[in-house]
Formats: C-alpha cells, sequence, structure tokens
C-alpha cells in the first residue's frame, strides 16, 4: 500500500514542525508550507493526498486554501 503523502500549511513555525515531525515518523511523505499560496506552489508539483491546515493565516484563510486545493485538483463526485 502507497503510503500517504500530507501537506502541512501553518503559518506557525512550531505546530508546522511538530506536525511533520510525528507523520513522518509513521513512515508518511509530508510536505510543508508556511502560507496558502506557498502550500498550493507545493501541490502544483507534487501529489498531495491530504492537507492538513491552519484555518487563521494572513494571506489565504484556510477555507481559501480548500477552496483553491480542490480547483487544482477536481474530481467527480458522483
Amino acid at each position: 500500500m502507497k503510503n500517504l503523502s500530507i501537506l502541512i500549511i501553518d503559518d506557525e513555525a512550531s505546530p508546522l514542525l511538530s506536525l511533520r515531525g510525528f507523520l513522518s515518523r509513521r513512515q508518511f511523505q509530508v510536505f510543508t508550507a508556511a502560507s496558502g499560496p506557498e502550500g498550493w506552489r507545493v501541490a502544483q508539483k507534487n501529489v498531495v493526498d491530504v492537507v492538513l491546515t491552519d484555518f487563521r493565516m494572513p494571506e489565504w484563510d484556510g477555507l481559501k486554501v480548500l477552496e483553491e486545493m480542490k480547483a487544482l485538483n477536481p474530481k467527480d463526485e458522483t
């Protein structure tokens, strides 16, 4: 079974680093970004299965991040 790839987006370093360490030790492929736009660029270049994002961030809030991620890789929900 393929290990999931997870993108963590948070403008605060401490939660970002803690989650990255926790998930990496459990064999997940982890990408990180310090802002929504940076995360979007990471997702353009890599296959990302799961996005974990902070809700309150300066440039894009968490909802904007998820909207942009969905637009980047839309799937038929039917």
